[in-house]
């Protein structure tokens, strides 16, 4: 059976940011929706940032087919809406599953094995 990953991602742009309230509702997720064991990156960066000059570039080449990317919501992928949509039609098209702990509707799984 293959292992899928799941990467949680948590971007701030300043350093002032605790992390600690969105790490305890991603794993409150992660349990909840059986996604195994999460790995953590962490970045301060501004939203208004080119994604591809981010970490979420790096990750969005690493994930693979049936691996899971979880958020605490949508505007910490980018504070451009362009730039979100872009990033979104990324996930789709590798068949990454997002997960957005404050918006659950906008969270989708695109493999039916869960």
């Amino acid at each position: 059976m293959k292992h899928f990953r799941t990467i949680a991602y948590l971007r701030a742009a300043t350093t002032e940011h605790d992390f600690e309230k969105a790490r305890a509702s991603i794993m409150s997720l992660a349990i909840e929706r059986k996604l195994g064991e999460v790995e953590w990156v962490e970045e301060f960066a501004s939203g208004l940032a080119p994604w591809q000059e981010r970490r979420i570039a790096q990750i969005l080449e690493e994930l693979q087919s049936g691996d899971n990317l979880i958020i605490q919501d949508i505007s910490r992928l980018s504070r451009s809406y362009d730039q979100c949509l872009e990033i979104l039609s990324i996930t789709a098209k590798k068949e990454i599953s997002v997960y957005a702990v404050n918006q659950p509707q906008l969270s989708f799984n695109l493999i039916t094995r869960r």
